[in-house]
């Protein structure tokens, strides 16, 4: 919670910047960032507020892309207050804004949105069709990941409908789609509605086995949501300080060269009048002297107001790279703890296998090479490796470059310790021992040329 009242702190600063400037869209773009996050602190009236405010600035300026956005945040807003007719009032206004300028993407996202509410009003049929439309648009543009949410929607409409059968089959396609595209949320909403499934058509075995898959997700995704959100409104708050800081140097310019043009101008006037030329010099020098002051007098608060947004900057890209490793730390654990479930599923197949008929048989050995697929340890790091150069996208060349003698294995435990995993951690990740651990780390320091006392964790801090 501190680092969002400390955002907000700075967009609300921020915000009086630009309104003293003057400049309407980028105040638009603050009342927006605001909003977001006074909704991820469930404050919904002070984020409807914020919306609008950006709403009615962005149908000012008339910008369609910008609009469709606000009204679709607003939407959200009344959905999550429980006014879902006032939330479908504006989703359906942003899905004609987009089917105008043709942004398909966003159309799917509306149809996908627009389903929820009908779920919520128990009009399922008009949901199930909204859904069905979303993923047929996902399919056409290829866009794989984002067939998750409406392929859920389908199977919770379906569920609602009592039509249980055909509710699974879309549930498993959506959870084995999210797996493959790493988004946890998505797969623990997933098991969530696949337990409710399982228990209807009464498969309690298979319902109990889901609901302990959510729990495991659910338990590791408490921060990672809001990890995202206060990230991305970190690299834009900073990307729009250096536009402010960029604004107030010319600023700075324009009120320079205004004073040297008063001063001309009242060096000018002093040619006349003969016997007050000494009244006027002493004057233009009090006038002068009084300008200048006042103009160092603002030059300086301006450049304590642009020390200040640096600093500001520089610890909000701090904070949001700490989060960033932070995710990463809790992929890699929540990775280990699905392998850990699968495995035990896996065992408890192999305990009831012997006392099945060859036809049962044959079914669970199928199931167990599936579950073999899904905890293998090469694709959870390929996932983890793939997260973990776009935080640190030099990082390995670096450390190579300093280090040729380093192995494939070397640079695995040297991206765990950048991003801060204790060695027990990294042991239950590795499935080795924290003995076996505490070796590999011991002889990383020694091809390093590290002395025993050295920290191995401060000397990866110089890579980035």
């Amino acid at each position: 919670m501190g680092n969002y009242t400390e955002s907000l702190d700075q967009f609300l600063k921020s915000l009086d910047y630009r309104i003293q400037l003057g400049d309407t869209a980028r105040i638009a773009s603050s009342y927006n960032n605001i909003g977001i996050i006074y909704f991820v602190q469930k404050d919904y009236e002070k984020a409807l507020e914020y919306y609008i405010n950006g709403l009615e600035l962005r149908e000012r300026i008339g910008d369609p892309r910008q609009i469709a956005v606000s009204l679709n945040n607003v939407g959200i807003v009344y959905v999550e207050t429980r006014q879902f007719h006032k939330g479908l009032e504006y989703y359906e206004k942003c899905l004609a804004i987009n089917q105008r300028i043709g942004a398909r993407s966003d159309v799917a996202k509306n149809y996908h949105n627009i389903g929820v509410v009908y779920d919520q009003l128990g009009e399922h049929d008009k949901a199930l069709n909204y859904s069905q439309e979303a993923l047929n648009i996902y399919k056409e543009l290829g866009d794989n990941a984002s067939q998750t949410y409406p392929l859920l929607g389908v199977a919770t409409s379906l569920y609602l409908m009592d039509r249980y059968q055909e509710a699974k089959t879309y549930a498993l396609e959506g959870i084995e789609k999210s797996r493959r595209a790493s988004l946890l949320s998505n797969m623990e909403s997933g098991y969530s509605l696949l337990s409710k499934i399982e228990n209807k058509l009464g498969n309690n075995s298979l319902a109990f086995d889901a609901l302990l898959m959510n729990k495991k997700l659910s338990d590791s995704l408490k921060n990672i949501e809001q990890t995202k959100r206060l990230t991305l409104l970190e690299a834009e708050y900073k990307f729009n300080k250096e536009k402010d800081a960029i604004e107030l140097a010319n600023e700075k310019e324009k009120l320079v060269l205004s004073e040297e043009l008063k001063r001309e101008k009242i060096i000018r006037s002093a040619a006349f009048g003969g016997t007050i030329i000494l009244m006027l010099a002493l004057f233009i020098l009090y006038r002068y002297y009084k300008l200048k002051k006042e103009a160092n007098t603002t030059l300086a608060e301006k450049n304590q107001r642009l020390k200040e947004l640096r600093e500001s900057e520089k610890k909000l890209a701090a904070d949001a790279l700490a989060s960033k490793e932070r995710e990463l730390a809790t992929m890699a654990m929540a990775s280990h703890e699905k392998n850990s479930i699968l495995k035990n599923i896996e065992e408890k197949i192999g305990e009831i296998e012997g006392n099945m008929d060859s036809e049962h048989k044959q079914k669970l050995k199928v199931m167990k090479r599936t579950i073999s697929d899904g905890y293998s340890l090469d694709k959870s790091w390929d996932s983890f490796i793939h997260r973990f150069e776009d935080v640190h996208p030099q990082f390995f060349d670096n450390l190579k470059t300093n280090n040729p003698s380093l192995t494939t294995e070397d640079l695995k435990l040297s991206a765990y310790l950048k991003i801060g995993m204790t060695n027990k951690e990294i042991a239950n990740v590795t499935h080795l021992t924290l003995g076996s651990v505490k070796s590999k780390v011991n002889r990383l320091k020694k091809k390093m040329e590290m002395s025993p006392d050295d920290s191995v964790r401060d000397f990866m801090l110089q890579f980035v």
